[in-house]
């Protein structure tokens, strides 16, 4: 079999490069090769790289969809790329197309944890950061374009030991994160090949659960408001540890409060905290949109109110 590069050459024009990278691909492409399969034909490709790269896509959606294959493009690794790369002209152009072909091309994105005794570790700048992507959309009126989580897991080389934790993390991500968003339709879980510290026998212990969890639940709702959050034993414990510590006279930890409670009503934070000092009361202060293109809020820490928000420009008495 002809062997193809993981990623285009980049110092080719994206023009050329596209060229030479799709011969590349069907000449290694077994005849009984089922076109109704998503094809992701690069590898973690360099998000500095924004400009060629949205131009390099364009041309590898002609290629392949005239041709009759179904584009999943990019795949950027875990964490990558920045909310801004994706603000690029050339980029958000790729992105327009991409929107208006949901059945031929998709984005491709590789989601980890980072952390294999939590999931939820950086969510959603690891886990979810695809939210960013959408966040991005709604900015520029771009439709959410088809989205594959083409790598999912905890860690590159490590899967949680006990089954049931496992999946209920998977049960979490499955059912919180990516099911409210119909565009995205699916993640496959890392991984069953060689290499990368045995994970291959790791995770196969996943199949025969995940195959049952797959085939006894029904996912696609249309996405709605979030509910109120329930209390809950790790709510309960956190709702106590706050009281304690502010009965003790201990100084809590605002950002974590804030981002919590940002979390928790699925938003996601576009800014850093701030503090601000306010008729001698101290503030601290950050912004957040919600996944569904909800009105922003602004959340709010201070030490007698705990977390509050508000969405309307905040009215302020002046000084008398």
């Amino acid at each position: 079999m002809t062997s193809v590069p993981q990623n285009p050459d980049y110092n080719l024009s994206p023009w050329n490069a596209a060229t030479q990278h799709w011969d590349q691909i069907r000449a290694a492409l077994p005849p009984e090769f089922d076109q109704r399969t998503w094809l992701e034909v690069m590898n973690e490709p360099d998000k500095t790289r924004m400009h060629w790269l949205g131009e390099f896509c364009q041309y590898m959606t002609a290629f392949m969809n005239s041709s009759g294959y179904r584009f999943a493009a990019l795949g950027f690794a875990a964490g990558e790329p920045e909310p801004a790369h994706w603000r690029d002209p050339m980029m958000l152009e790729f992105l327009s197309l991409a929107a208006s072909r949901p059945d031929q091309v998709a984005i491709a994105l590789h989601e980890y944890s980072y952390d294999v005794d939590n999931i939820r570790a950086g969510y959603p700048w690891l886990i979810g950061r695809f939210l960013h992507l959408h966040i991005e959309c709604n900015r520029y009126g771009i439709g959410y374009p088809t989205i594959l989580i083409t790598e999912w897991g905890w860690e590159y080389n490590d899967v949680p030991t006990n089954e049931d934790r496992a999946m209920a993390d998977i049960a979490w991500a499955a059912e919180q994160v990516y099911d409210p968003f119909p565009n995205v339709i699916g993640a496959g879980l890392w991984y069953l090949g060689d290499g990368f510290g045995g994970i291959a026998d790791k995770a196969q212990r996943l199949i025969s659960p995940l195959g049952y969890y797959a085939a006894t639940h029904e996912f696609g709702d249309p996405p709605g408001p979030p509910p109120p959050p329930t209390p809950g034993l790790e709510q309960a414990l956190w709702e106590a540890s706050v009281e304690e510590q502010k009965a003790r006279g201990i100084r809590l930890n605002p950002s974590a409060a804030i981002q919590r409670a940002i979390i928790q009503h699925n938003y996601v934070p576009v800014t850093n905290e701030i503090r601000v000092e306010y008729r001698g009361h101290q503030y601290t202060v950050q912004a957040a949109e919600h996944l569904s293109g909800l009105p922003r809020r602004v959340y709010v820490w201070t030490p007698a109110l705990g977390v509050w928000w508000f969405t309307e420009r905040a009215s302020v008495d002046e000084e008398e």
